[in-house]
């Protein structure tokens, strides 16, 4: 049965004539107090009928009881005002909503009302970690170091800190560094979802308590404000061609399942973090959808013809424990049969390792994903059994995309999917080869608890794809596929703001032409968030500008954390500036102040396997090797190789290529990156360290009186006689060179460089 909601949309009072309570039952949502106005919502026919799935709510038995009607009538509606409006809180979102509280400067007046809001349709924050249940992270061998920012770092410190300090770990765990719960085999920190959850509100706690951030819950994006005064709504069918020259937004209406109520927030910036791009359809702003053609993208490996059903699987997991002798077989659920033939261990054992005849084994199904290795664990009343979470290609639900669907298509969908997952629970229980050769292991129960829904799935499923911006990059297969690029690292972006690595990863319907799937070491550019019609709104999850076949990579915990953050420092230099997407992406030089904010923060924008974000010259060599003073293209490895001591012949190209910069970027500002290219590529290399010199001897930086024996190591004389630095030790290893250079090109620049 249809929930039908009849609705005026009024200005209801609580408190007072002016303020309304932040607030919600539910105990994520931080009761605050928001002033708002009421502002007239004029609709073209008055009255404008709508649908929406309410995806939490989706049950197999009957999907269509999650579709909520909605009858919107002109009038008014209650409206909140902000600087940044998140829509989602995804990954992406939660870091977003770090990154730009923390660069707002307060008014010492106090805050009238909250400048960032962040609004959620989920009763959780926290997305892949949290309502979908994949809190086993997707990750790179380097995350622990280098290969993720500072900020989802602490993200994975507090998990661990939990483990240590609320739980009863053996000795051995508590001095673990690198503490992974769950002992899982396919990544190096699993855990239970609720902890996730935690660690999110005390990484958000210092802002909401300053009301800087505030959020809410369990609300679905309906409409869209334009600045023109036009109201838009989503459309059941793809609308990715738009060509729409202007797309300001003012504000984005909203509607909470918890209690029927309609509100609107406007803000002068808007990100885009949800699981699907729902604003992109909802906004009219160009995007991509399902997999291109060859046509489209260029891409070797891509399909023939564009297929916007063609999205990766989705996938509903589930959290099980084993209980030796029990019996906990569920219900043969309806699907069973259509599904059957599907279902497998893929090779693999329950609980063996498996060799092959490559000479390499293949670990246990059951260590996959395991959430909690009890073993670990002292604690007899909590964690007496292994916790497991399944995710497995044999709970993919594939061919059934629910972007730019009908409600009644997209719920049918999702109750699908639900199916898929329990009938899967089901084979294990029943059908499944045992590792001592019976059929079957009814041991396994399922734990509803540790997902905290009704029947036990994740409230959300796991959205490997989502609606993709026409942005102003786009990351293609050759950008990052190892088949294409011989160095250690993938193409350079003079743009980057993040770093992300993971092979090309597709869920779903296998091209005809097989993809590599390896990667090498690949960055962000700015401009896969920023939409091509430029407008205030950008990009802040999986939908920025990749194709179906990259978003494979960049669809994964980290990186979709580095996209967020670097989101949000965006979002809040634009309006520090005032200057818009487009504008701040034409100018090198603002490029330049987003780039720094985040190395300044220990985001790292360009890759090295010994500089992580605990190294006291992080900032400088990160900023040296986006300025391509640090010549990535050219090295062998990852390394930058600190504590080598270079040689006067090594550190010229260096030294050219800072004063170079120097002068480039002062004269220059928004094209200078374009006009120093071939100067670096063709005078200034680090092959010719001859040319170096006598550019540096005409520049008058060094003295043509005296001879360098570039064969000589570099020591503080030949430094000093540029720039004195009394700290410069006699001997200098590269991380003393790589401060010695950002010293010298802050001096005397004219740039507006942070203060490392």
């Amino acid at each position: 049965m249809k929930i039908k909601f009849q609705l005026l949309i009024i200005l209801i009072l609580v408190y007072n004539s002016t303020y309304q309570a932040w607030a919600d039952n539910n105990k994520t949502t931080m009761t605050k107090t928001i002033k708002f106005k009421k502002k007239s919502l004029h609709l073209q026919d008055k009255y404008h009928n709508l649908k929406i799935v309410d995806i939490p709510k989706v049950n197999i038995d009957s999907p269509q009881d999650s579709i909520i009607d909605i009858t919107l009538k002109s009038g008014k509606v209650n409206t909140f005002k902000c600087d940044i409006l998140i829509v989602g809180a995804s990954l992406g979102g939660i870091a977003a909503s770090i990154s730009s509280a923390s660069n707002m400067t307060k008014k010492k007046s106090g805050l009238k009302r909250p400048k960032i809001i962040l609004v959620e349709e989920t009763p959780i924050l926290g997305g892949q970690i949290t309502a979908q249940g994949v809190s086993a992270l997707d990750e790179n061998y380097l995350v622990e170091t280098s290969g993720a920012s500072l900020n989802y770092q602490n993200l994975r410190k507090y998990i661990r800190d939990y483990y240590k300090t609320k739980t009863s770990l053996i000795p051995e765990k508590q001095i673990d560094n690198i503490l992974n719960p769950g002992n899982s085999w396919v990544t190096r920190l699993s855990f239970e979802p609720k902890v996730g959850l935690m660690a999110i509100e005390y990484l958000l706690k210092p802002y909401l308590e300053k009301n800087i951030i505030n959020y809410r819950i369990n609300s679905k994006s309906i409409y869209a404000r334009k600045a023109s005064g036009k109201i838009c709504f989503y459309t059941d069918h793809y609308i990715g061609n738009t060509n729409n020259s202007q797309n300001k937004i003012k504000g984005i209406g909203f509607f909470d399942v918890s209690n029927g109520q309609i509100f609107e927030i406007q803000a002068k910036k808007i990100i885009d973090a949800t699981e699907l791009g729902d604003l992109l359809n909802l906004t009219e702003i160009p995007y991509v959808s399902g997999a291109e053609s060859k046509d489209q993208t260029g891409e070797a490996d891509a399909q023939t013809s564009a297929d916007t059903e063609n999205t990766q699987d989705f996938t509903y997991p589930f959290v099980v424990e084993f209980i030796e002798n029990g019996n906990f077989v569920i219900k043969k659920p309806d699907c069973f049969e259509k599904f059957k033939d599907k279902y497998s261990f893929l090779n693999y054992k329950m609980f063996e390792k498996v060799n092959i005849n490559t000479g390499n084994e293949l670990l246990p199904f059951w260590e996959y994903r395991r959430l909690i290795d009890k073993k670990y664990f002292n604690d007899t009343d909590t964690y007496t059994h292994d916790l497991s979470m399944i995710n497995w290609e044999s709970n993919d639900l594939r061919h059934a995309n629910i972007i730019d669907q009908k409600p009644e298509v997209i719920a049918k969908r999702l109750a699908m999917g639900k199916c898929l997952s329990l009938g899967f629970l089901y084979w294990l229980q029943t059908h499944a080869s045992r590792d001592d050769e019976g059929v079957g292991y009814p041991e396994l129960k399922l734990r509803k608890d540790i997902l905290n829904t009704n029947d036990g799935l994740s409230a959300y499923p796991y959205i490997r794809e989502s609606r993709r911006i026409k942005a102003k990059d786009t990351i293609v297969e050759s950008d990052i596929s190892a088949k294409y690029n011989s160095s250690p690292r993938a193409k350079l972006f003079s743009n980057s703001i993040g770093i992300g690595l993971y092979p090309i990863d597709i869920h779903g319907e296998k091209p005809a032409n097989p993809i590599s799937s390896e990667t090498k070491p690949f960055q962000i550019p700015i401009g896969s968030l920023i939409p091509v019609n430029g407008g205030n709104i950008l990009a802040g999850c999986k939908n920025i500008g990749t194709t179906h076949i990259t978003n494979g990579s960049y669809r994964l915990h980290p990186v979709e954390w580095a996209i967020g953050e670097a989101a949000g420092v965006l979002a809040i230099h634009s309006l520090k500036w005032r200057k818009s997407f487009s504008q701040i992406y034409k100018d090198d030089s603002l490029v330049l102040k987003i780039q720094e904010n985040l190395i300044n923060n220990r985001s790292p924008i360009c890759w090295f396997d010994d500089v992580g974000t605990d190294n006291n010259y992080f900032k400088y060599i990160q900023f040296l090797a986006i300025n391509n003073i640090v010549n990535l293209s050219k090295t062998s490895d990852l390394s930058f190789n600190g504590f080598s001591e270079p040689s006067i012949g090594e550190a010229l190209p260096l030294i050219a290529r800072s004063y170079a910069f120097k002068k480039y970027s002062q004269k220059f500002k928004q094209n200078f990156r374009l006009k120093l290219a071939p100067i670096y590529q063709n005078t200034l290399t680090d092959e010719n360290p001859d040319n170096c010199l006598k550019y540096l001897i005409e520049a008058g930086i060094l003295d043509p009186k005296i001879k360098y024996d570039l064969t000589e190591k570099l020591n503080n004389k030949l430094l000093n006689t540029i720039i004195n630095d009394k700290n410069l030790s006699e001997n200098i290893n590269r991380f003393e060179l790589a401060k010695w250079l950002y010293k010298y090109i802050k001096q005397k620049s004219g740039l507006n460089l942070c203060n490392f």
